[in-house]
C-alpha cells in the first residue's frame, strides 16, 4: 500500500505575505464601509475605492522594495565586473612581461650559442 506524504512545509514568508495583503484588503474595506456609513450611504463604488485604493498602496510599496533590490544587485554585479577586469588585466600584464623576459632569454643564449661555435670571445 503506498503511503502519501503530506507537506510539511513551514509558513514561510509568501504566506505571510499573502496574510498581510489580505489584513490590509480588510481594513481598507472597513475604513471605506465606516467612512460611507457616515456620509449615510453604503454603495459598491465607496467600497471599490477603497479597496483599489489598498492595492494601490501595496503595489507602490511593492514597486519601490523592488526597485531597491534590483538596484542594489546592479551595483553589486557591476562591482565584481569590474574587480574580474582589473584581475584579468594584472594578469594579462604579467604574462606578457614574463613571454618577454623568456622570449629576450632565448634570443640571448641562441646569439651566445652561434658565438661560441664561431670561436668569438664572450661579451
Amino acid at each position: 500500500m503506498q503511503t502519501r506524504m503530506r507537506n510539511r512545509r513551514s509558513r514561510g514568508p509568501a504566506s505571510i505575505t499573502r496574510f498581510l495583503v489580505g489584513l490590509a484588503l480588510a481594513l481598507g474595506m472597513t475604513a471605506s464601509l465606516s467612512a460611507a456609513a457616515a456620509e449615510g450611504s453604503t454603495t459598491a463604488e465607496d467600497v471599490g475605492h477603497g479597496v483599489g485604493s489598498t492595492m494601490h498602496d501595496i503595489g507602490t510599496g511593492a514597486r519601490d522594495a523592488g526597485k531597491e533590490v534590483g538596484q542594489a544587485a546592479g551595483k553589486a554585479g557591476k562591482a565584481i565586473g569590474h574587480t574580474a577586469r582589473d584581475a584579468a588585466v594584472v594578469t594579462w600584464d604579467a604574462m606578457k612581461r614574463t613571454g618577454i623576459t623568456i622570449g629576450h632569454t632565448v634570443r640571448d643564449g641562441s646569439k651566445a650559442f652561434v658565438r661560441g661555435i664561431k670561436g668569438e670571445p664572450e661579451r
